[in-house]
């Protein structure tokens, strides 16, 4: 209804909305998501290459944080 009424604090500065607060922490869901996934994607490469020096997997569970399974899976994978 009164879309062009804003809230504004001391400082003159626009209160956001509910609507751009639930934008916002959208935006930083969807960005801590995209770094969790990347993170994913750079521990599963070291250990492959830690594979490739010819470590075992248990050695590379330990180093990497992964289950050995995870790490005989991702290596089983082409």
């Amino acid at each position: 209804m009164f879309s062009w009424l804003r809230w504004s604090d001391r400082n003159d500065e626009w209160i956001e909305t509910s609507e751009e607060a639930l934008y916002q922490e959208r935006q930083r869901v969807e960005q801590a998501e995209q770094r969790a996934k990347q993170a994913e994607r750079q521990v599963f490469q070291v250990a492959r290459n830690l594979a490739e020096t010819g470590m075992e997997p248990v050695e590379i569970a330990t180093v990497t944080g992964l289950t050995v399974e995870q790490v005989r899976s991702l290596l089983a994978d082409p």
